[in-house]
């Protein structure tokens, strides 16, 4: 599931960086807003059929590791290397191991919207795809580092950076689940997620497809 941080985000950023900007490369942006659907239900559908991809790229992420885990190593007690912010370990029951999974990758679907969000405003903003990839992956690899960084400087960053709440899928394989922590995540990614989309469908209304 460690190919969340960076290796499903750049997938997911190929698909999101060029659903907007690829119509725009294309001219076929101007014909398609010659029809009766309006820039705001266009801009709309085109945002959630990049959740609905996200989506279902993290569903198929949590097929192949369930899958490939029973296979090699069969059903049992799950158990967890926490290195921060000390070093121990977790025993998750079996009997509890679905449904943390479940909610785990719920999470992590949550947690790689906000990608997709970023991804997509940056595609309205170009007239090609190369950028928005670019961009969303710089930042994300930036953030990540950044927020890890073990010097108090780059701590008091940490909590200013979307990164740092994206591994919360995390803590519903934590034992006792901190709800509390796990709430907060949530809702700063939900913050980061909206916000993100609302500034894409402002620049997308006002985008001038003329010249």
């Amino acid at each position: 599931m460690n190919s969340l941080h960076f290796h499903i985000p750049f997938l997911i950023t190929l698909v999101a960086g060029d659903i907007v900007s690829s119509e725009a490369t294309s001219g076929t942006v101007r014909f398609l807003l010659m029809r009766p659907p309006s820039r705001s239900r266009i801009i709309t559908a085109k945002y959630l059929a990049t959740l609905f991809y996200t989506t279902g790229l993290v569903i198929f992420l949590g097929l192949i590791c369930v899958s490939l885990g029973l296979i090699l190593f069969g059903s049992g007690d799950l158990i967890m290397n926490y290195q921060v912010p000390v070093m121990r370990i977790v025993f998750v029951p079996e009997a509890d191991v679905p449904v943390r999974m479940l909610l785990a990758f719920a999470a992590a679907v949550w947690s790689m919207s906000v990608v997709a969000s970023l991804a997509f405003l940056f595609s309205t903003l170009a007239e090609n795809s190369i950028g928005p990839i670019i961009g969303t992956m710089a930042i994300v690899i930036v953030f990540f580092v950044v927020g890890n960084f073990p010097f108090d400087f780059f701590r008091t960053l940490s909590p200013y950076l979307f990164t740092t709440y994206m591994i919360f899928w995390q803590r519903f394989l934590d034992n006792p689940i901190p709800w509390q922590e796990i709430a907060k995540s949530a809702a700063v990614l939900g913050f980061h997620s909206v916000g993100l989309f609302l500034i894409a469908f402002a620049v997308f209304n006002r985008k001038d497809i003329k010249s």
